[in-house]
């Protein structure tokens, strides 16, 4: 009657015959506060789980960001133009394999490079020192580039002089403006300029001729 829970059941003889009946009578009181334990100590349970499972997954998730985000950095880097920086990871594990092909990435192409201005040092020094006058102009008509000797053909000092006072090929350096057209579609035409041969003007005005 909401007091009492109880439970019966039968127990037999060996040949079979039932002997009686077994029951217990368990306060509902008892019950009740069995329960209560019961919650009580699920809930203290849940409450210690939680933190634990939070703290391994930022664990976890941090083992894992951690190598991402430096290899982010690297990529960042790497195309800044700093090859010499690594990324401090090792793993047997692909985000391991990953930084090791980056590294790897970032060591051949600093190879390159420095092959690569080892080659330009040296035909840097061929176009400075050609004893031919050799220069490089951009469509517009200014000058991009020039060795000593076309400086001194032209008669400036420096490049930057040269740039300062030019700003239009066509008109101040060659005698004849229309000279650079037919140049101009000469190569466009057959890709390569031979035999050409004009009039350029020196800073003083006076003229030379050059092919």
């Amino acid at each position: 009657f909401g007091t009492w829970l109880s439970g019966y059941a039968p127990f037999f003889r060996k040949d079979g015959t039932r002997a009686g009946v077994l029951g217990v009578d368990i306060s509902a009181n008892t019950i009740a506060a069995y329960r209560k334990e019961l919650i009580t100590t699920a809930i203290w349970l849940f409450a210690l789980t939680v933190p634990l499972i939070m703290l391994v997954g930022y664990l976890l998730s941090t083992r894992l960001t951690r190598p991402i985000l430096a290899m982010k950095e690297a990529a960042v880097r790497f195309g800044q133009g700093d090859l010499e920086s690594r990324i401090d990871y090792e793993s047997p594990d692909e985000l391991g394999q990953l930084a090791h092909s980056l590294n790897d990435m970032a060591g051949k192409l600093q190879t390159n490079r420095e092959e690569i201005r080892r080659i330009a040092e040296k035909y840097r020094s061929i176009f400075d020192n050609a004893l031919e006058g050799i220069f490089q102009t951009t469509p517009q008509g200014r000058f991009a580039a020039a060795n000593r000797t076309m400086l001194q053909l032209l008669g400036y000092d420096s490049l930057q002089e040269l740039q300062d006072q030019v700003t239009d090929v066509a008109s101040q350096i060659y005698a004849t403006p229309e000279d650079r057209e037919r140049l101009i579609a000469q190569l466009q035409e057959e890709g390569e300029v031979k035999n050409f041969v004009t009039q350029f003007l020196r800073q003083d005005g006076s003229v030379f001729w050059c092919e």
